[in-house]
């Protein structure tokens, strides 16, 4: 049972951190980007929480096309950065600077 939700972990960002904080390391991420308008970040969020889960946040911003998919990609890999072991985050960031 740990081994799936570990890959749960893996495969979902928002399962890595807790919600609130996902959301709000989300949200710094694509508006210093301008990748979404702050109303329309928090009528996605409403709308996850409606769901209790059943649609993501990250899912939703893409799918009503407030965000697209390159610029969450990019909000993912630089706000989830942190929360990496420093060992896979140090690689990461030396393979991009290449």
């Amino acid at each position: 049972m740990e081994h799936s939700m570990e890959q749960a972990d893996r495969s979902n960002p928002e399962q890595a951190v807790p919600q609130e904080s996902f959301a709000l390391r989300l949200k710094s991420q694509l508006l210093a980007g301008g990748n979404v308008k702050e109303i329309d970040f928090g009528r996605a969020l409403r709308l996850a929480e409606d769901t209790d889960g059943e649609e993501s946040l990250v899912f939703l911003l893409i799918r009503l096309g407030m965000v697209s998919e390159r610029a969450m990609a990019e909000a993912l890999a630089i706000g989830l950065s942190d929360t990496m072991p420093s060992r896979i985050s140090k690689n990461t960031r030396d393979s991009s600077t290449r």
